[in-house]
């Protein structure tokens, strides 16, 4: 797995929507609906490529499963467990 690490406002979406949008069949996950239209307009998206994170556990019984491009991992994560998240591990490569 690769990280995208920049400051806030620094061009971390623009970079991974355009790496997702370079892989077919990739799909981009999200923190809320909001931000799933608004990135569906600005980079002119199928509704198919963008899901919320909280949505995209039914994308699991496809036959081939996506790889999935996650945007805003820390407040994926943040949101999902209900806190703030202090550390975390990742194998690079996987």
């Amino acid at each position: 797995m690769e990280m995208i690490g920049l400051p806030r406002r620094g061009g971390k979406t623009h970079q991974i929507v355009e790496r997702m949008k370079a892989h077919a069949g990739s799909v981009l996950v999200v923190m809320d609906h909001a931000e799933a239209q608004r990135l569906r307009h600005v980079y002119e998206l199928e509704p198919e490529q963008v899901v919320v994170a909280s949505e995209a556990h039914s994308l699991r019984s496809r036959s081939s499963p996506p790889t999935f491009y996650v945007d805003n991992a820390d407040a994926i994560l943040r949101n999902l467990l209900g806190g703030r998240v202090a550390a975390a591990t990742w194998t690079p490569g996987e």
